[in-house]
């Protein structure tokens, strides 16, 4: 249910409402991809471009930066990139957020399967703690929330 709303709540913001959730949601997706990370300025770069492929490129060259501050400077350079993609008020941004309103919505199926995929490893992982003498059903819905939560962001 909450996936459906959540590609709802997508479906149904339009104009600067839409800018500015896509802005968060790219600011999310920065953040998620620094901390995913740990700081591997390759894996960083390589991860941004796949998200932000106008940011292709060797974007964050600098492996010194601390996490903090390759958040704050990736969050800008997206940041920058989204506004020159957007351009300005007219038929282009209405075409721009018709493409951004359908990247948000594959991106948010592509990770509920990935999800739904983890949910059935999670189904063999606690069957084999119920060999331990744990209750494979109370485990199954303690995992199964802590990923949930995870999907959720």
């Amino acid at each position: 249910m909450v996936i459906y709303q959540d590609r709802s709540e997508i479906l149904n913001l339009y104009g600067a409402s839409f800018d500015a959730f896509f802005k968060t949601w790219a600011s999310s997706v920065v953040d998620d991809i620094v901390d995913g990370s740990k700081g591997d300025a390759p894996k960083i770069s390589g991860l941004i471009a796949q998200f932000f492929p106008l940011l292709a490129g060797g974007v964050l060259d600098d492996s010194k930066l601390s996490k903090n501050g390759a958040k704050e400077y990736l969050k800008l350079a997206v940041e920058e990139a989204v506004n020159s993609k957007m351009g300005p008020d007219g038929p282009e941004r209405e075409k721009w957020r018709k493409t951004a309103q359908y990247l948000c919505l594959v991106s948010l199926d592509n990770a509920f399967q990935d999800h739904l995929g983890n949910m059935d490893s999670l189904v063999e992982s606690v069957t084999l703690r119920g060999y331990r003498g744990l209750d494979p059903k109370v485990e199954y819905q303690q995992d199964g929330f802590e990923l949930f939560k995870g999907l959720q962001g």
